[in-house]
């Protein structure tokens, strides 16, 4: 476990990623392109989508006070999926939780800058 004082990075956007967080104490916040994402707090993980997918990581993660993590490196990360498959469970029941409030939120900015029409006149014809 690490300590961190506030205002540290813990995970800037367009890195590669080798470290998963998990939070013991304290707050993080996560931002992109300036944007607030979402607040991390005890319990909480993140940068698991860079170890997944071998990406760039797609946030900046910044301590908003002293916190204490867990860092786990990418191949005690993969280690885990084998040996621990609540780890993945909750892994995945997250993820989901975040595609959905990053739907939510594109659909509140998308109503509110865009005028919305139906695909059929955009000229989408299915399948």
């Amino acid at each position: 476990m690490m300590r961190m004082p506030p205002g540290t990075v813990l995970i800037a956007e367009d890195t590669p990623g080798q470290e998963f967080f998990v939070v013991v104490e304290g707050t993080a916040t996560a931002s992109r392109h300036g944007w607030w994402l979402a607040d991390f707090g005890p319990g909480s993980f993140f940068g698991e989508l860079a170890l997944l997918d071998r990406g760039q990581r797609t946030a900046t993660v910044v301590a908003a006070t002293e916190m204490c993590v867990l860092v786990i490196s990418r191949v005690e990360f993969w280690s885990l999926h084998g040996s621990a498959p609540s780890f993945t469970h909750k892994l995945l029941v997250e993820l989901g939780a975040r595609l959905r409030r990053t739907d939510d939120l594109l659909d509140e900015e998308s109503a509110s800058a865009w005028t919305l029409r139906p695909l059929a006149a955009i000229g989408a014809t299915g399948c």
